[in-house]
């Protein structure tokens, strides 16, 4: 796995991630994904499929095998409103921890049968609710300065 240590450190700089953030995704410490990244320990084939889904790569393309770094074997269709659909691993596996929690699933079956009009309203929603978040972060750099 010689080019695994480049990949990763290709990919966390092209997402624009820190260490310290990669490691958190996989839950580990900023030392050992360092280490990963340094070639002196090599993950786990769970760990290598984390990232290859978060950076939406092939594992293939992760460890070297191939050059193509589109992960067409990782693409999942989903139906909805009666249209098929094709997410990426990571856009799959975000739908799938949203899932978990009992609101969204009820919120992803209403939306999955929904009208045009609740899926805009729902867009609206969150556009509101991000200008509200942004405003608070830009009212914290304010104070902090």
């Amino acid at each position: 796995m010689a080019e695994l240590k480049q990949k990763l450190r290709e990919l966390r700089k092209k997402h624009k991630l820190t260490q310290k953030e990669v490691a958190d995704f996989l839950g580990i410490t900023e030392s050992a994904y360092g280490y990963y990244e340094q070639g002196r320990n090599e993950p786990s084939l769970d760990t290598i499929r984390k990232l290859a889904n978060k950076y939406g790569v092939s594992i293939a393309y992760l460890i070297g095998e191939s050059t193509d770094s589109s992960a067409h074997e990782s693409l999942h269709s989903i139906q909805v409103s009666g249209q098929n659909i094709k997410l990426s691993s990571a856009e799959f596996q975000v739908l799938q921890e949203m899932r978990k929690h009992p609101k969204f699933a009820a919120m992803f079956h209403d939306l999955a049968t929904a009208p045009e009009k609740k899926v805009k309203t729902l867009i609206k929603m969150w556009e509101v609710i991000k200008a509200d978040l942004d405003e608070e972060d830009d009212s914290e750099d304010i104070i902090e300065d």
